[in-house]
């Protein structure tokens, strides 16, 4: 069970992960088994000498490669596809990344199956920028989508989530994801979605400050 948690204030943009991965599943002789650890990564800086950060949910490996070697291999092609050109946006970091794990995938041929999900979250500070931003990077169904923009820099705070979110939306939202489903959610009139997202705890503030935000991505994870 994966849960990741992004927290964007002004002052600054944490990034938490629980710390389990388990292997997808193997068959041999008469029995089906994974690998379940609890000291997997999540969560590494994605440049040594830049503010930025990527965090991922949903695949631990790529096949063989676990996603320690491939946040290496990530941050190498990073730094190269940056080189000497300091005056970096977000956006650029993210379209390369993307395009990095296009290539790991197709390598991998884990795009022949449409049960493969990941999710991979880019969190940081642009040239010169004083506020961060969120984007992300998703493999849904076995298929990459393109990156979206999930906080910007002028949005003074934000909060984001992923990975098995059920307990930690009925605790943020105030309802679980699955009831949608259930109670036909997508017709509601735009007031009684208003009314529902009322039911949203205030947990953050732009002005939260660093440390605060620091414990409370630690404990909702």
């Amino acid at each position: 069970m994966t849960i990741c948690v992004g927290i964007k204030t002004q002052d600054c943009i944490v990034f938490a992960a629980d710390s389990a991965i388990s292997t997808n599943r193997f068959r041999e002789r008469d029995f089906t088994y994974q690998y379940v650890w609890e000291n997997g990564l999540k969560i590494s800086n994605l440049h040594k000498q830049l503010p930025i950060m990527g965090m991922s949910a949903g695949l631990a490996n790529f096949k063989n490669v676990s996603m320690s070697t491939l946040m290496k291999i990530f941050r190498k092609a990073l730094t190269e596809k940056i080189g000497e050109n300091k005056e970096y946006t977000l956006e650029i970091v993210t379209k390369a990344a993307n395009s990095v794990w296009e290539k790991i995938y197709k390598k991998t041929n884990l795009n022949s199956s449409s049960s493969v999900d990941f999710e991979f979250w880019i969190g940081g500070y642009a040239y010169n920028a004083t506020r961060g931003e969120i984007w992300k990077i998703e493999i849904r169904n076995g298929k990459l989508l393109e990156p979206i923009q999930l906080c910007g820099e002028s949005d003074p705070y934000k909060i984001i989530w992923g990975g098995q979110v059920q307990a930690l939306q009925r605790l943020i939202l105030g309802y679980d994801p699955r009831v949608k489903f259930v109670a036909g959610m997508e017709n509601l009139t735009k007031e009684q979605h208003n009314q529902i997202r009322s039911l949203e705890a205030p947990l953050i503030h732009p002005l939260m400050p660093v440390k605060d935000a620091i414990d409370l991505a630690d404990f909702l994870v």
